[in-house]
């Protein structure tokens, strides 16, 4: 067990770091804002069980 416990798993590493140092556009931005928002709704929609057949026009 010990040794298990001494193994280095990936969350004792520093985390990476945003790079500062590049330009992103701004509509790739919005279209990642816009899925990620999708992709929320629906894993809730199929955490709660309950059936939506059209996302919210406030996420379209």
């Amino acid at each position: 067990m010990q040794k298990l416990a001494g193994r280095r798993n990936g969350r004792d590493r520093p985390r990476d770091e945003l790079r500062t140092d590049i330009e992103i556009a701004a509509d790739l931005v919005e279209e990642f804002k816009k899925t990620s928002a999708l992709r929320t709704w629906g894993w809730m929609c199929i955490a709660d069980g309950t059936p939506q057949v059209v996302p919210p026009v406030a996420l379209l």
